[in-house]
């Protein structure tokens, strides 16, 4: 039994079902350690290409340690490309754009523990972290090693994400979020109507990589609609009074009643 790293063909199969692929630092210097900033640059910058170049995918995240100085470290970041950054300092984790996220250990829970966790979470944004998965046979070999790095094992794993598919949350990766969070608070609606339908844009002047849907709830006593040029187009019945849309930035959506 050993720990075995994960092959660039796993990234690249994790990334192509729509897994975010981060990067994260392992802090192995005192935080006093002060940091030559072209070295991390280059460093930070060359490893994110290379991931990029074989998973063929963008890389905006970066988890930073603890122990590392980040505030030496955070210009660093941005100028290598990264959109993101986690750092759980002071039980947050911090982003540079200033949008904080609340890290819940799931591994340290049961699942009835996360359960209640979850549902008490309603209405925020919250966090979870699973982190090396291993069989359980592994664990119950190394149980020393098991605790040191919070090794948690399939059965558990499929527990708790049941628990937060069928809570309804919105389940993203940190990028997601974080683009969600900042165009939410940088656009603005605008709308005209005419005969039946309504054409709908979410404006704002954010760069093109701010490409994440927007959910617009939409109050109408009308029984049907029809929803075109969204992320998710249809016929939908109103229940409620209320329908749920989700507009790409800067894209019109055509919204129109049917009966």
């Amino acid at each position: 039994h050993e720990i075995k790293g994960v092959e660039w063909s796993q990234l690249e199969e994790l990334a192509n079902k729509e897994h975010e692929i981060a990067l994260k630092i392992t802090a192995e210097k005192d935080s006093k350690t002060s940091i030559n900033s072209n070295i991390l640059l280059f460093n930070l910058k060359r490893t994110k290409e290379i991931i990029e170049q074989t998973i063929s995918k963008p890389v905006s995240t970066i988890f930073y340690p603890i122990k590392s100085n980040f505030d030496e470290s955070i210009n660093s970041i941005k100028n290598a490309g990264y959109q993101f950054v986690c750092t759980e300092a002071k039980n947050t984790t911090v982003t540079y754009n200033q949008y904080n996220l609340q890290p819940i250990n799931a591994w340290l829970y049961t699942p009835s523990e996360l359960d209640s966790i979850i549902h008490n979470g309603k209405g925020k944004w919250q966090q979870f972290k699973f982190t090396n998965f291993s069989k359980k046979d592994f664990q119950e070999i190394h149980k020393d090693l098991s605790e040191s790095t919070n090794l948690i094992n399939p059965d558990l794993l499929d527990q708790e994400i049941r628990l937060l598919r069928n809570a309804d949350y919105w389940v993203a990766p940190i990028s997601a979020v974080g683009k969600y969070m900042i165009e939410k608070n940088a656009s603005e609606i605008k709308f005209i109507i005419h005969n039946n339908i309504i054409f709908l844009t979410v404006r704002n002047n954010l760069s093109h990589d701010f490409n994440q849907p927007l959910t617009i709830a939409y109050s109408t006593s009308h029984k049907k609609v029809k929803i075109s040029d969204s992320f998710a187009d249809g016929i939908y019945d109103v229940r409620e009074g209320v329908i749920y849309l989700h507009a790409f930035p800067n894209k019109e959506v055509q919204i129109e009643i049917l009966d």
